[in-house]
């Protein structure tokens, strides 16, 4: 007796994607015909038609289903639901469009405070030194109540440098932001910028395109933002101009930044540094403890927290 036995392969790809309840039916069925076929045609051709039997049997409503789906069919549910739902919202069009409108709206909003609370974290965040700078503050009683005020003597930086100084890596002394009218021999605007002390450029990390950090140690100098620069000078390589600052002192360009980003404390207010002693010698700043006139920035040192230094000076 002949026992008529198809390719292994094909008949392995069958038991293996057909689905259990339906394997031995159609296999039955598969191993009939192949015998009769063998029989009529030989071998050969036998297990060339039985292998395109197996490719035709793979489809969706045979093969087993996969884990975590019960039936591959499921498609076919989704577009129904699909279907129907659409179909409800056309025959309530008034109330689909308050829905739909509403959770529009709602989507919309909670985006938007999203946004407005990662601008609000990322305040800053641009600057290398933002976890270990600060701005000084003093607290005063007036009538009774407690003010908080940004502005400082002059004096307080010499002592926070020279009794505090292990406590911190810079002090910086700078005018608030001026509105300050520059010019070079053909063009005059108006920009917004600050005189600050030599080391304000490492305290602000500012990002140098021409020039370096350093240029504010020269007491005749000016640092310009890109825009500024590019206002003044256009593609002219600006280091070394002069710039005249409110049509009375002349100014050497010793360094160009990039512009500061829109979630930066300084983004309108710092499109110019100049020197603090070029204020100063135009004169009407006082040197004392009387006047208060200018804001204090530090740097806390490496090995200083923030809260330790605060509490150390709180009394000065």
């Amino acid at each position: 007796m002949t026992i008529n036995i198809p390719p292994k392969l094909p008949l392995r790809f069958f038991r293996w994607f057909c689905h259990p309840k339906l394997k031995d039916s159609i296999e039955g069925d598969l191993m009939e015909l192949y015998a009769e076929r063998v029989k009529d045609f030989g071998k050969r051709k036998a297990d060339i038609q039985f292998i395109g039997d197996v490719l035709l049997l793979f489809r969706p409503d045979i093969i087993r289903p996969t884990e975590g789906y019960k039936n591959l069919n499921s498609y076919g549910m989704y577009k129904s639901h699909f279907i129907i739902g659409i179909r409800n919202l056309l025959r309530n069009k008034g109330y689909s469009f308050i829905n739909i409108g509403g959770l529009a709206l709602g989507i919309t909003v909670a985006m938007l405070i999203g946004l407005w609370v990662h601008d609000e974290f990322s305040y800053d965040k641009h600057n290398e030194n933002y976890d270990n700078i600060a701005t000084v503050l003093q607290n005063n009683t007036v009538d009774g109540n407690i003010e908080t005020w940004t502005s400082q003597s002059y004096q307080l930086g010499a002592e926070l440098r020279n009794s505090y100084g292990n406590y911190f890596k810079r002090v910086v002394m700078s005018s608030f932001p001026v509105s300050t009218i520059l010019s070079d021999r053909e063009k005059t605007f108006t920009a917004t910028g600050s005189f600050m002390e030599a080391e304000a450029p490492e305290l602000l990390a500012l990002k140098m395109l021409h020039g370096t950090r350093a240029g504010l140690q020269d007491q005749s100098s000016i640092m310009l933002s890109a825009s500024v620069a590019n206002s003044l000078f256009g593609s002219v390589d600006p280091l070394g101009k002069i710039v005249k600052i409110d049509n009375s002192v002349d100014l050497k360009v010793t360094g160009v930044y990039q512009d500061l980003p829109d979630h930066s404390s300084f983004k309108n207010d710092l499109y110019f540094i100049a020197p603090l002693d070029v204020l100063i010698n135009r004169g009407g700043r006082s040197l004392g403890w009387i006047n208060n006139w200018l804001q204090v920035f530090v740097q806390v040192a490496d090995n200083v927290n923030m809260q330790k230094a605060s509490i150390v000076i709180k009394d000065v």
